[in-house]
């Protein structure tokens, strides 16, 4: 549900833009920001029925023990293998448990901005708000580095729900397949 927060508070933007002010200019900007919110919606809606179609990188690693995919990023261990299967941005990738260099986790949050007294200054906390979330993201999750020059390290990313225990699992499953298997 929270997804939905932001492509509303867009359209109650453009809503009261649209019947607060009066001049043409305040009218094109209220059906700019209302054309916005519904591209948002949809895109938010195509995602979600995209995440329920079959994917084949995620089905390289759906038959693992252990094995994790979200978004564009994941990861599966073939204990009997010993190997790593690694996606990232469209890439995939096998790596044997002695390829693995190390790997961590990490949290980021914060750095937004919090309140705007006028419409401009609203858009632009808006626009450094989505740029801090983007930033957060691409330093939040589960980094691997690997014995490739290729692609050295990896990042698996994780939904914001419950990730701080997500990566501590990890965490461990990587510890028992990784450290005490070799």
């Amino acid at each position: 549900m929270k997804k939905y927060l932001f492509p509303g508070i867009i359209a109650f933007i453009a809503l009261n833009t649209l019947a607060t002010f009066s001049s043409a200019l305040s009218k094109l900007f209220g059906f700019a920001l209302l054309l916005w919110a519904g591209w948002l919606l949809i895109k938010i809606m195509k995602e979600g029925s995209a995440a329920t179609k079959s994917n084949p990188l995620r089905d390289r690693i759906a038959g693992f023990n252990y094995n994790h995919f979200y978004e564009n990023s994941g990861i599966g261990i073939d204990s009997s293998a010993k190997e790593i299967h690694l996606i990232s941005k469209g890439e995939y990738k096998v790596y044997p448990f002695e390829k693995i260099r190390n790997w961590e986790t990490n949290i980021v949050t914060g750095g937004l901005t919090r309140s705007a007294p006028s419409l401009t200054s609203a858009m632009a906390a808006t626009a450094d708000n989505l740029r801090q979330q983007r930033e957060n993201k691409a330093n939040t999750g589960l980094f691997l580095q690997v014995k490739d020059v290729d692609h050295p390290k990896w990042h698996i990313e994780f939904p914001v729900k419950d990730i701080q225990r997500q990566l501590e699992r990890w965490m461990e499953i990587l510890r028992q397949e990784v450290n005490e298997s070799t």
